[in-house]
């Protein structure tokens, strides 16, 4: 499968610029889900993928 791949080399929300036009876009973390949320439409269907739920004393929960 010909898929492209970006890597980011610097820790800092990702934007519009860094995400090409798709059909969805996925977050993994609670921290990148808040950037994906803030991604314009043409970004692609925003997705949160939950393996598990990691409650750790220093995520924000809300």
């Amino acid at each position: 499968m010909d898929v492209e791949s970006r890597v980011i080399e610097t820790n800092r929300p990702i934007t519009d610029l860094d995400v090409p036009d798709a059909d969805i876009v996925m977050a993994t973390w609670w921290e990148t889900a808040e950037w994906v949320a803030k991604l314009s439409p043409s970004q692609g269907r925003k997705v949160y993928f939950l393996e598990h739920y990691e409650a750790f004393d220093y995520v924000p929960k809300a």
